[in-house]
């Protein structure tokens, strides 16, 4: 009797359309966010290593920011753009909360402003695709805590390991400027965190990124500076204090120099690669259209011989990089690039494939105390 009872509930299910378990759809059962993957006109991609079905938001928890949902374990998952709140380019936070406190905070949802699952420092470019993957860390979701108090006047990433993805660093979360105690939640382990800031440098069109480095004169001068600590059963919360970071002796680098590509070729749009692999901005841009230009970071290599990631060369002679067409790339001089400072390339021709390449040229640096 039992079996006839559920085989007539099953069939009653298909027939009328009614699902009892949520999905991954656009209704999920339990609330109105939207988890489709969106292959196109998407606003950026995440890719969600935890086991946890995450929902994003604009800034800060609000329903009007609501963007929408990341399923568990998701890849290259393209999350919906919305017009009402996308607009123009912009950088912004994607604040990331658990699907369930979503569900358990609905009625106030602003509750959650100082507990985030993550905090991510994203871009939106207006004027074209952002191929960059953003990447939720797997540690997050634990028992343990990081807090963060960031009561300076910059926006503050914490990454792991190391300061850029060159030396082996990933991106735990990020504290936007005057936040006080921000927390993560993560598993218990043996942390090396190292505090970066980052702006967005509208007149440059593209996002610099800092890292505190200890000043001569004082011990470990030249190295980066950063926080150790184990989280376990007997302590299971750590706190960051980012105004520790940015104090008077504090020197301010970004362990890169830049490359402004010019695009003057009278028909083709470029790429710019590493050998085979098609370099990508930090605001997620690619592709350089006829008269436009954009701006590429030439990451520094750790130092030979540093220990834990903490130092970097001041200068790298630059070979392997090209600039062309898809079908027909021209390799760039080789040139000794220095960090903290912008370098520009222009490019010209005729046809698909006429590619010539200026001189590359200092044209500016970067600065901490300009931003």
């Amino acid at each position: 009797m039992k079996r006839k009872v559920l085989a007539g509930l099953v069939i009653f299910t298909l027939v009328s359309g009614i699902s009892l378990v949520g999905c991954d759809g656009t209704e999920d059962g339990t609330s109105n966010v939207n988890f489709e993957d969106q292959r196109t006109g998407y606003l950026l991609k995440i890719q969600n290593n935890t086991d946890k079905r995450l929902v994003a938001f604009k800034g800060l928890p609000n329903p009007n920011n609501l963007i929408g949902g990341i399923p568990a374990y998701a890849q290259n998952h393209g999350l919906p753009k919305s017009s009402a709140l996308f607009s123009k380019t912009e950088s912004f936070v994607l604040f990331v909360v658990t699907e369930e406190d979503y569900n358990a905070n609905k009625a106030n949802i602003t509750a959650l402003v100082n507990r985030p699952f993550t905090r991510i420092f994203a871009f939106y470019n207006n004027n074209s695709e952002n191929n960059l993957v953003y990447s939720i860390n797997d540690i997050l979701g634990g028992s343990c805590s990081i807090i963060v108090n960031n009561d300076t006047n910059f926006n503050v990433e914490l990454r792991l390991n190391g300061v850029n993805e060159e030396v082996g660093g990933t991106i735990l979360g990020y504290a936007g400027a005057g936040m006080a105690n921000t927390e993560f939640r993560v598993d218990e382990g043996n942390y090396m965190v190292f505090p970066v800031f980052r702006k967005w440098n509208e007149a440059r069109g593209t996002i610099f990124t800092f890292f505190p480095r200890i000043p001569e004169g004082q011990p470990g001068a030249g190295k980066i500076d950063y926080a150790t600590f184990s989280l376990n059963s007997g302590h299971r919360q750590e706190v960051i204090d980012a105004h520790k970071y940015l104090n008077t002796d504090i020197e301010m680098k970004t362990g890169c120099a830049y490359l402004i590509i010019q695009n003057n070729h009278s028909s083709n749009g470029l790429e710019f690669r590493k050998g085979g692999t098609i370099v990508t901005t930090p605001t997620g841009g690619q592709y350089i259209n006829r008269t436009d230009h954009m701006i590429f970071t030439i990451l520094m290599p750790k130092l030979p011989g540093a220990s834990m990631n903490d130092d970097f060369l001041n200068e790298l002679k630059l070979t392997g990089f090209s600039i062309g067409t898809t079908n027909h790339q021209v390799s760039l001089e080789s040139h000794t690039f220095i960090t903290d400072t912008i370098y520009q390339v222009i490019v010209s021709g005729i046809n698909a494939y006429d590619v010539n390449l200026s001189s590359i040229v200092p044209v500016g640096t970067v600065k901490w105390s300009e931003l």
